[in-house]
């Protein structure tokens, strides 16, 4: 039964990482394959260079464990990171556990498969730094039995203690969840702080490393004299049989642990709906409202409650709000540090006036790159789904449909755009004419991308999927739509720099993304509504 179990498993695992229409295509599979092997090895290749100079200076001074235990630390967190979105949802979220959980299925035999698929993502992702690691650490020190055995063991130790790591934090927020009135916001929330772990480790590992290197004698006295254990821990991986009993010993007893709490807690979680309350009947006098706000509600209520939904469609939201929060804290210094370059740059006779243009078009070329983060309206007509019919037989023209999905794109993403534009603004010290420009650009180009969305919604809906994700993520709308709106303020930042020393485009960027929002928006609602009619 496990093994069948797996199977299935592994199979909705991959099939994650495939393109429904690619599925059953042995050469686009294939392709798909060779595109993640590349780029596991190229983020391996560029870790490894990393590792490169340390483990030359470690392994030259006698501190192999030293370098090991730098390898084993980073290789957990990112397998921690990597794998815990995977934990909440593939143990206790998946949609068929309580059809099998019906089934003469021992409990055990699913938890076991599905905690296998979390190993493997785990494995996966420690695998981007152990492979490198080992491969730098053998082409300094050489190959012996003794290390290839202590690294492999280390590698099967590593991946179980991350494997219990995961599963713990899935559990909590499972806990949390059932108790929980909406889980949706409490899945947001944990990811969007996994997220921020992410980024926080990419982009400081580098100065991590750098740190290390410069520090690395008086750190691994420290570790000797106050944390032994951890010394033996990294020596496994260069072949001490005790360092590898203690550290193989610790992974099995976490995980038995891990195991033992989620086998006890496993059913009662998944069939329990503690944060539901029950619908109770109170009289109440009635409050009639138009249609425009109640389709309005219903677009909010979608949003809120799918989780795909609010963090493929929201996250750039969270990056205007971040944005913004950060240049009111540190408005003062930061105007001080601009005002100190900007004067230099301003001199039309400056050869580097073109960058002055580009800094002064930057408020909003910047919020327009984070507002194509938020496609909103493109998966809105595919998330209908089967219920579309429901949809078109209220007494509801499509017209207004449309455009109270536009209207809640534009509700939910302009304001936000149009504060952080006005801040970062405020912040260089553009003059009123910039100013303006700005904000106009930001609300044309919301403009043309909520209405884009749609358009290329109802050029090619996908109405038949199982899963909301498919829309959300591998939708052909919401792809082109994140690319479109990602290019566009690409390439005019790049005509600005190019022409800004002969002639200033700042003023007049707008005219662009109006031009393009009153294409489409005429398009929208004049082929739109009559391919709208068709789909219904």
């Amino acid at each position: 039964m496990f093994r069948v179990l797996l199977k299935k498993q592994l199979m909705e695992l991959a099939e994650t990482y495939t393109p429904k229409k690619q599925r059953g295509k042995g050469g686009r599979s294939i392709g798909f394959l060779l595109l993640y092997v590349f780029l596991f090895v190229m983020l391996g290749f560029s870790l490894g260079t990393m590792l490169w100079d340390i483990c030359a200076v470690l392994n030259e001074v006698g501190l192999d464990w030293f370098y090991f235990l730098i390898v084993m630390t980073l290789a957990l967190v990112i397998g921690v990171v990597g794998s815990v979105f995977s934990a909440y949802s593939t143990i206790y979220r998946a949609k068929d556990n309580e059809t099998l959980l019906a089934m003469p299925i021992p409990t055990g035999a699913l938890l076991a498969s599905r905690m296998a698929a979390v190993l493997f993502t785990g494995l996966v992702f420690e695998l981007i730094v152990f492979l490198p690691g080992c491969v730098v650490y053998f082409a300094h020190a050489g190959v012996s039995f003794a290390a290839l055995a202590g690294s492999l063991l280390g590698v099967i130790s590593v991946s179980l203690i991350c494997l219990s790591l995961t599963c713990f934090f899935g559990w909590v927020v499972a806990l949390i969840s059932v108790h929980t009135r909406n889980k949706s916001f409490i899945t947001v929330l944990v990811s969007l702080l996994l997220i921020a772990a992410y980024y926080l480790v990419y982009f400081r590992i580098a100065e991590f490393l750098n740190e290390i290197a410069l520090n690395a004698v008086t750190l691994s006295e420290k570790v000797s004299a106050k944390a032994a254990i951890v010394k033996l821990f990294a020596q496994s991986f260069i072949g001490n049989a005790q360092g590898i009993t203690l550290l193989l010993a610790l992974a099995l007893v976490l995980t038995a642990l891990t195991v033992e709490i989620l086998y006890r807690s496993f059913d009662c979680i998944v069939t329990t709906e503690k944060g539901r309350k029950r619908a109770v009947y109170k009289q109440t006098a009635a409050k009639s409202s138009g249609s425009g706000r109640a389709l309005m509600r219903k677009e909010l209520r979608h949003f809120t409650q799918s989780p795909a939904y609010m963090l493929n469609c929201g996250l750039g939201l969270f990056f205007m709000l971040g944005l913004t929060v950060y240049a009111l804290i540190k408005f003062s210094s930061l105007r001080e540090t601009i005002g100190g370059y900007l004067p230099a740059l301003s001199d039309p006779e400056n050869g580097m006036y073109s960058i002055y243009r580009l800094i002064c078009a930057a408020p909003g070329l910047i919020m327009a790159l984070f507002g194509a983060m938020c496609p909103i309206s493109a998966p809105s007509i595919s998330l209908e789904g089967q219920s579309m019919w429901l949809l078109r037989s209220l007494p509801v023209s499509a017209k207004r449909v449309l455009s109270a999905k536009q209207a809640f794109h534009l509700a939910f993403v302009l304001p936000l755009s149009l504060i952080a534009t006005a801040v970062l603004s405020a912040l260089i010290g553009l003059e009123a004419g910039d100013w303006a420009a700005n904000l106009i650009f930001v609300a044309a180009y919301q403009l043309a991308i909520s209405a884009l969305g749609l358009v290329l919604g109802l050029k090619r809906p996908s109405l038949d999927w199982t899963d909301e994700s498919v829309p959300v993520k591998r939708g052909m709308a919401i792809s082109i739509t994140l690319l479109a709106g990602m290019a566009l303020p690409s390439v005019m930042a790049i005509a600005v720099l190019l022409l800004g020393g002969k002639f200033d485009l700042t003023p007049y960027l707008w005219i662009v993304p109006l031009a393009i929002a009153l294409w489409l928006n005429a398009l929208l609602y004049r082929w739109g509504i009559r391919r709208f009619e068709e789909i219904g």
